[in-house]
């Protein structure tokens, strides 16, 4: 299993576990979102990205990453209740951050290095064919390792210039005046 599979799994059950959040928690963002869906939270991962420096540049190879764990607590809304929505809101992203404040230390501790808070963002959507729903985007940095394969070959670094200019434009660098290969 994927860390980030595992990061998605780990943080959905721990809110669905928690007793205080009473939505519907699902792993994925691949929810059909009705009205009859909501209130719910999705969990989903996104933005996975290099951070630091390699720990090796020899087999094995240990690329230090961070992705972005989303926490969106979706309601569906009506003129009527708009006046509680932001409240309402509010009540869950309480739940969730307590949720994962009270797990970071235990079940998130071990395969990541760091999970860390980053930004809370709204969404509003109106759709006619599945209602209005605003969200609550949570964002949650997550730090961890991956070790490539013990058998890797030694990494060897290379450079290789290349101009991606339009057909018949000159190069600029160190290397403009070196004769290119026409183009296949």
């Amino acid at each position: 299993m994927h860390v980030r599979q595992w990061l998605r799994e780990t943080v959905a059950g721990i809110l669905a576990a928690d007793v205080t959040i009473t939505e519907t928690v699902e792993r994925s963002r691949g929810l059909d979102l009705k009205p009859v869906n909501l209130p719910c939270v999705l969990v989903y991962t996104k933005d996975d990205r290099r951070v630091g420096d390699d720990a090796r540049t020899r087999s094995p190879l240990r690329v230090f990453r961070e992705t972005t764990v989303i926490v969106e607590c979706v309601r569906a809304w009506s003129k009527q209740s708009a006046t509680k929505l932001d409240d309402e809101l509010e009540e869950m992203t309480e739940r969730v951050e307590s949720a994962l404040a009270e797990a970071q230390a235990g079940r998130l501790g071990g395969v990541l290095q760091k999970f860390l808070y980053r930004e809370t963002n709204d969404a509003f959507t109106v759709n006619d064919s599945s209602g209005r729903m605003a969200s609550r985007v949570l964002s949650f940095d997550a730090q961890y390792s991956s070790e490539f394969a013990a058998d890797l070959p030694d990494l060897v670094a290379s450079h290789v210039d290349y101009h991606l200019g339009a057909p018949g434009d000159q190069p600029e660098g160190p290397h403009a005046e070196d004769e290119l290969p026409a183009a296949p």
